[in-house]
């Protein structure tokens, strides 16, 4: 059952004094059903005892009991009305209150847990390794947060809520097992059986009406988002009359499978209320052909009545949370598996998981502090790499050495491992077999210390939507970005002319990078990459949306500066590889040639075939 899966889950997540907490928070709960069965019982023992018999002059209800304790003498009508009221409204008060703090505790409880859950989530995936990023296997870590802080936060409170009415709902079966225990229990019986028959009549349909719903859905996102995405195609063919049609009837069937779930799921407190209304009727009616005294019966009756009120917009509720919580089953099972994965600390108490794996697994200096010098060479020693659910090697028992300062370039077909061995030079990937060494150190034993040594542009143009300073200065805070170095590095970039052209300079804010062309937006990622002043550049066809004239400035200042620095390059033109000091040519995973420009076009007919399609794309 869903409910006890969420709950267990819940408990998984708590250490020993959140468990001390969430204890006393559930028993807090049954405090409050206990001072809502108190109230029920002072306001109808108040109603109860405001005529007094007439024989003996004494009132009858729990209100005048209580208050025979503290006075001896018989109260006047008014004293009555006035010191019971009183009584009545301090209950009321008192229950209210505790009520109150008790949900706002659970609730602070649950979002306390849900804000570390998240949080240790994100972590996570911040420090995964970069094929568990990149594999669909959980989806996108943005996506899957997001997920976790909506599916996991709701299910809890789902969970919670059910808990809470579920204590209301004991209370006052026993509160009315007290008054009269023989009509509570055949009531109890009576809406017991007509409700587990609805609940089970509707089940079914109601599941069936959430996965038609999901799916509805899905075609509405799809149809929303397909002609605007393709905008060009949608016009150029005009496909604007099916995506209208299209649209359409899935917005319609959305809409109607929502309307039909939402008036099913109203169906069992509709029932219920009845239900009531004919057990209250039939039970007055019975009274009367019974020759029993009415006036008598009537506290009874009300009490019955109201707690049936009562007790009806609390099952209510548990309905639509059980459902609420079948209804998000697949997503919550999702989400806890991602936690399992990603985010395993999350479970305080012991959950049979796989140990975590993270890019820094290997890393010897722990606290990243150790400063790796590049004053030598990089070399991939029979290094091969494989991807998850491939059969194939990405990259094959490599072997190659890169001296400091030089400029090497990779290039081959389409495919041919070349952004893999990019990702394997830097770190960001282990190697399935062989090693990786900065000047004799393994990169994998020191990643925090190499990575502090890498500048990467890659094929992603992404900018966020804030300043040009802040995209450059990427991940640093505002008080510390150096504007000297910004300068620079645009500079560098050949970007700072247009950028300082703009109405607030470097400082101009931006929408997502839409106020520059293509051209433009790479400038400013390769102007990120520069502004640490990195001793390596990693280039993965950072110039494929240059024009001509600006990316022979940009390769220009990348040759000027291989004295003081290495760049490695994966060519997409001709004129990014022809100033090369050697050049690797990669073919199925494996370096096939290497040598310089010139030595590569006399002697090898396969790099002369690469030369000829790279000065293709160069035109």
């Amino acid at each position: 059952m869903i409910l006890t899966s969420v709950l267990a889950t819940l408990w998984h997540m708590l250490d020993a004094k959140r468990r001390v907490v969430f204890v006393i928070l559930v028993i807090s709960l049954f405090v409050a059903g206990i001072f809502e069965m108190a109230g029920m019982l002072v306001i109808f023992g108040f109603i109860a005892g405001l005529k007094p018999h007439p024989d003996t002059d004494q009132r009858s209800g729990v209100v005048s009991r209580a208050l025979h304790l503290f006075v001896d003498q018989p109260l006047t009508d008014a004293q009555y009305a006035l010191l019971g009221g009183l009584l009545v409204v301090a209950v009321i008060v008192v229950k209210n209150v505790q009520s109150l703090v008790v949900r706002h505790q659970l609730s602070r409880f649950l979002a306390n847990l849900n804000r570390r859950i998240t949080e240790t989530l994100f972590a996570g995936f911040l420090v995964a390794p970069y094929t568990d990023l990149k594999s669909q296997k959980h989806g996108q870590a943005e996506q899957v947060v997001r997920a976790n802080m909506e599916v996991v936060s709701l299910c809890f409170k789902e969970a919670a809520q059910v808990l809470a009415d579920g204590t209301l709902l004991v209370m006052v079966i026993l509160l009315l097992i007290f008054i009269d225990p023989w009509l509570t229990l055949g009531a109890a019986l009576l809406f017991g059986v007509v409700g587990t028959l609805t609940f089970r009549v509707l089940a079914a349909s109601l599941r069936s009406k959430g996965r038609e719903e999901m799916r509805a859905r899905q075609r509405v996102s799809q149809y929303l988002s397909e002609p605007f995405r393709a905008v060009i195609e949608t016009r150029l063919r005009d496909y604007r009359r099916y995506y209208t049609f299209k649209f359409r009837a899935a917005l319609r069937d959305q809409l109607n499978l929502q309307r039909r779930r939402q008036a099913l799921a109203r169906v069992p407190r509709s029932a219920n209320e009845i239900l009531l209304a004919i057990a209250v009727t039939g039970a007055v009616i019975y009274v009367i052909l019974s020759g029993g005294d009415l006036s008598t019966f009537l506290p009874t009756l009300a009490v019955f009545g109201f707690a049936g009120l009562r007790s009806n917009s609390a099952m209510s509720r548990i309905n639509e949370s059980l459902q609420s919580l079948r209804r998000r089953s697949e997503a919550f099972d999702s989400q806890r598996q991602a936690l399992l994965r990603i985010a395993p600390r999350v479970f305080q108490d012991e959950v049979e998981v796989e140990a975590p794996t993270t890019y820094l697994a290997d890393e010897i200096d722990t606290g990243g502090k150790t400063e790796m010098s590049f004053s030598d060479k990089l070399t991939l020693e029979d290094v091969s790499f494989s991807y998850p659910d491939s059969e194939t090697p990405a990259v094959d028992h490599v072997s190659l050495e890169i001296k400091a300062g030089s400029f090497v370039s990779f290039c081959g077909e389409s495919g041919g491992g070349k952004s893999t061995l990019l990702l394997l030079m830097m770190g960001m990937v282990r190697p399935t077999s062989g090693r990786i060494l900065c000047d004799g150190k393994d990169v994998q034993q020191h990643i925090r210390a190499w990575h502090r040594q890498i500048g990467y542009v890659g094929q992603d143009l992404w900018l966020s939507s804030t300043s040009v300073r802040n995209n450059v200065a990427l991940g640093i805070a505002n008080p510390r970005i150096d504007d000297s170095a910004v300068e620079r590095a645009l500079r560098q970039a050949a970007a700072w002319d247009f950028v300082a052209a703009m109405p607030q300079g470097a400082r101009t804010g931006l929408r997502g990078g839409s106020r520059f062309s293509g051209g433009q937006r790479q400038r400013v990622v390769i102007a990120r990459a520069l502004y640490h002043d990195p001793r390596v550049l990693m280039f993965d066809e950072a110039t494929s949306a240059l024009d001509a004239a600006t990316e022979k400035l940009i390769t220009g200042a990348l040759v000027g500066l291989r004295r003081t620095k290495t760049v490695i390059c994966v060519a997409h033109r001709l004129s990014s590889i022809r100033a090369s000091d050697e050049i690797f040519v990669m073919r199925g995973g494996r370096i096939v040639e290497h040598g310089s420009y010139e030595d590569l076009i006399e002697r090898s007919e396969y790099f002369r075939q690469l030369a000829n399609e790279l000065e293709k794309a160069t035109d």
